[in-house]
């Protein structure tokens, strides 16, 4: 699912992976339908979600990037995105014809949701200078794309922690700045 996305993957694919033959398959699985979710928990893009979410949380209280609290939510989120890393780059790019293929639209407005609440005089005034909000949609659309990329990436798990952390700190600069107008 990772390589091929799940709507590209065929159930010989799975088995030739996992080196048994598709009768084994079949003999635990009902269809992709039911292997691709006991892969990709419920639980996994409402985890992610709630972590964004707390990231720009700690952003209203202006957090700098070198605080401690800065350093603690950003090495939570890193560590969840290490553990989770095969079932992430299929979350972030290979849900198309599950019930995750809406997910990026979801978490972008559950985000633009929790900006309103969490900065919402910055938020009115952004929308007031701009006339809308397309901006950060795109922003967080983009967001959501290059963790994905980040994920697929063959690198080993020092390499990735210090491009998440690179991502988290474009993130979080970015995020505080945008809605100062």
């Amino acid at each position: 699912f990772a390589r091929m996305g799940y709507q590209e993957a065929k159930i010989s694919d799975i088995a030739e992976k996992a080196g048994v033959s598709v009768g084994n398959i079949y003999r635990y699985y009902k269809n992709k339908e039911e292997i691709f979710y006991s892969v990709i928990p419920e639980s996994l893009p409402a985890q992610m979600k709630y972590m964004i979410i707390g990231k720009i949380d700690a952003a209203k209280d202006g957090l700098q990037a070198e605080t401690a609290l800065f350093q603690d939510i950003t090495g939570a989120f890193i560590r969840f995105i290490l553990e989770n890393r095969e079932k992430l780059a299929i979350v972030f790019s290979g849900t198309r014809g599950t019930r995750f293929e809406r997910l990026e639209s979801e978490m972008v407005e559950a985000l633009i949701d929790a900006i309103k609440i969490i900065f919402p005089q910055k938020y009115g005034a952004y929308v007031r200078k701009y006339g809308n909000d397309d901006m950060p949609r795109l922003i967080y659309r983009n967001l959501f794309r290059l963790y994905g990329e980040v994920m697929k990436r063959d690198t080993d798990t020092a390499e990735a922690a210090r491009e998440l952390r690179q991502v988290n700190l474009y993130h979080f600069t970015g995020i505080t700045t945008l809605f100062d107008v």
